[in-house]
């Protein structure tokens, strides 16, 4: 195909606000490849603005039903005036070649870009050297993210998972690429941004989740409140791994034999302490050494609220897919639900075992929010010291009634309970683990751990970035 000038004319009285786009050029990328290369300049811009993309063979619009999946460059969130360019692959776009399209043009527009497409969404850091990258929207958008394929649609994930609430999670982007290089689980940490601020929302047990066969057991540490954590913040995409936390402290908690196995640096990071900054076998032991690997203060471990409001990524059930598991999975049996997000003890053992194990980050479903293993495989601590019955009501505040929102909430302001067997203060740890059955793997569970004795080996971390400015 030859190079080609098109449209400029009406492209150039096609504006928006004072944005005009003009001189676009179509041409064959490569004599070798069918890649179709759409230059352009944009002038006037006031505001981010979105280029689309209408494609003709001659004066017959061609179907668009794959345009967007086959281009690639800048088109999204363009704030200021700039030459730009973009490709499209007519393949993946039309089923054939841009040497079977006789005349092949494109009309472009301007629109008026979403409020958040320069928005930080994602947070990478390097554990080598502590430098931060930061991913937008756009970023996404226009195809600059290595290893960026990404959903927006959370039943895109599975065609059975339930869309959760728009006002609680905005929209959706999921970095699904994130799974696919390692690089992400071992030398380098993926944070992704949690848009809590100021939306209000249940944490705790609805009402309507069937619980323990009648039992009361657990409704005394899940009562049922409103709440409303008023910044947003990022939460670790994996529970921190072995490589990870090796890394970044010099030490390695984890059993001996999870040390050994040919996948050791991907498993999450186990025998963990919740332990003090200072300390380097505990989970703020590696708070403390990634504050000073990367120069933020802000890292930490998330509170309970924090930590429940991005596991249920806008659902209101016992998993973030937006279901129960079943009454007779609560405390036994396999729940098909719940296989697709957790590993727990019905699904934990491999290859014939009759032991269960710890699997390597990232190898099931995510929530809503991009999120892996908020469920199941290992414990995390947060920030809170455990309590129940009236000491758990106490703390969202004095005079609390059902109708009252809970500002920020952090738990009892000192030791409320203790372990019996050595005195050690006890922590709330979320999520269950893989030893566990379906009724700890639920977004409401809360249990506790002590701080300092020893730690069981399904006690792992995810860590939390604070926004601070």
């Amino acid at each position: 195909m030859k190079a080609t000038a098109v449209l400029t004319a009406v492209l150039a009285a096609a504006s928006l606000n004072a944005a005009v786009i003009e001189q676009v050029i179509v041409r064959q990328q490569w004599p070798w490849s069918t890649d179709v290369k759409v230059e352009y300049k944009v002038t006037g811009v006031t505001a981010p603005v979105n280029i689309a993309v209408r494609a003709f063979n001659g004066n017959v619009e061609l179907d668009s039903s794959n345009l967007e999946s086959s281009i690639k460059g800048l088109r999204f969130g363009i704030a200021e005036d700039t030459v730009g360019s973009f490709t499209i692959d007519p393949v993946k776009a039309f089923g054939t070649s841009s040497v079977a399209l006789g005349n092949f043009k494109v009309k472009l527009s301007l629109s008026e870009a979403a409020a958040n497409i320069n928005e930080v969404i994602y947070k990478v850091f390097n554990l080598t050297n502590g430098v931060c990258t930061d991913l937008t929207r756009a970023d996404f958008l226009n195809g600059r993210v290595a290893d960026g394929d990404f959903v927006t649609d959370y039943a895109e994930i599975d065609s059975t998972f339930r869309t959760p609430s728009s006002e609680l999670v905005g929209d959706i982007l999921i970095w699904t690429g994130v799974t696919n290089n390692i690089k992400y689980k071992t030398t380098h940490l993926v944070m992704r941004k949690i848009p809590a601020a100021n939306k209000v929302w249940t944490m705790g047990a609805p009402r309507d989740e069937t619980l323990y066969n009648g039992s009361p057991a657990y409704r005394d540490r899940e009562t049922n409140h409103f709440v409303r954590l008023t910044k947003d913040y990022y939460m670790g995409v994996f529970e921190v791994t072995q490589k990870q936390y090796t890394l970044i402290t010099g030490n390695n908690t984890a059993t001996a034999s999870e040390q050994t196995r040919e996948d050791a640096d991907v498993l999450p990071e186990t025998k963990l302490m919740y332990g003090g900054l200072t300390a380097y076998e505990t989970a703020l032991g590696f708070v403390g050494k990634i504050r000073t690997k990367t120069g933020n203060s802000d890292f930490n471990i998330p509170t309970d609220a924090q930590w429940e409001f991005a596991c249920r990524a806008g659902m209101s059930t016992g998993l973030y897919t937006g279901y129960n598991i079943t009454p007779s999975a609560l405390w036994s049996n396999s729940d098909q639900r719940a296989n697709k997000l957790a590993w727990y003890k019905p699904n934990s053992p491999t290859n014939g075992a009759t032991t269960t194990v710890v699997h390597p980050v990232g190898g099931l479903a995510p929530n809503a929010f991009g999120l892996y293993d908020m469920l199941g495989n290992v414990f995390e601590w947060t920030n809170d010291f455990y309590s129940r019955n009236d000491d758990y009501v106490a703390s969202f505040g004095e005079g609390w009634t059902p109708e009252t929102v809970v500002v920020d909430p952090t738990g009892p302001a000192t030791v409320v309970e203790k372990n019996s067997a050595n005195n050690d203060s006890l922590k709330t740890i979320r999520g269950g683990a893989y030893t566990d059955t379906g009724v700890n793997i639920r977004c409401a569970c809360r249990g506790g751990g002590g701080m300092w004795g020893t730690p069981a080996a399904t006690y792992g971390m995810r860590v939390m970035l604070a926004i601070t400015e």
